[in-house]
């Protein structure tokens, strides 16, 4: 398939492979924060385990922010919220309910209107469900 696609281009790849010459980097550590360790990132650099089970390294409670959702995603904004607030405990950040702000219908000038007005309110954080 491959070699079609370089056909059109009227080239073809070399049948011999270059080989270079290379070397295995050890693995990082990953600090959450001052007070944990390194966690080593593991062979395939997976360390989403750690994100559940530390805390992070630097947080402000978020207390004064919004999530705009139009009605039809009502319930799957409020299931994703809850899986957010349950994530961000185990990593010792505070999240408080958000103010939720219903529009009618997912019509970009609805957002903007709705946006203009949220935004005075002086909010740390804007959450748009689109």
């Amino acid at each position: 398939e491959s070699a079609d696609v370089f056909k059109i281009w009227q080239m073809e790849l070399d049948r011999r492979l270059v080989e270079l010459p290379g070397r295995m980097l050890p693995q990082e550590l990953i600090f959450f924060s001052p007070s944990a360790g390194g966690f080593p990132s593991g062979e395939q650099a997976d360390w989403s385990i750690h994100f559940r089970n530390n805390p992070m390294f630097s947080t402000v409670r978020l207390n004064r922010w919004y999530l705009i959702v139009p009605n039809r995603a009502n319930r799957e904004a409020s299931d994703f919220l809850g899986c957010l607030i349950q994530a961000a405990r185990g990593m010792r950040f505070e999240i408080d309910q958000p103010e939720m702000v219903a529009i009618p219908d997912d019509n970009p000038a609805t957002y903007v209107r709705t946006l203009d007005n949220v935004v005075n309110r002086d909010p740390q954080m804007i959450m748009c469900v689109v």
